[in-house]
């Protein structure tokens, strides 16, 4: 198991967003689901946590 911690954004670039950005801080863990397999499999799970005064929630992420 390992820890994660990641910041990430996105910003809109045509349209009435363009310009406008949000900015989100995201911590979680690595777990190997396979650990004696040729080529493990890599499952992550954290939390995104906007910073500032964006309109974004709190979301849950799951990756392979």
């Amino acid at each position: 198991m390992q820890g994660l911690l990641e910041l990430d954004g996105e910003v809109g670039l045509s349209g009435d967003e363009a310009g406008e950005g949000i900015v989100a801080l995201s911590p979680g863990i690595r777990i190997r689901v396979a650990p004696f397999a040729r080529h493990p499999l890599l499952v992550g799970l954290g939390g995104n946590f906007p910073l500032g005064e964006e309109e974004l929630n709190a979301r849950l992420k799951l990756a392979f």
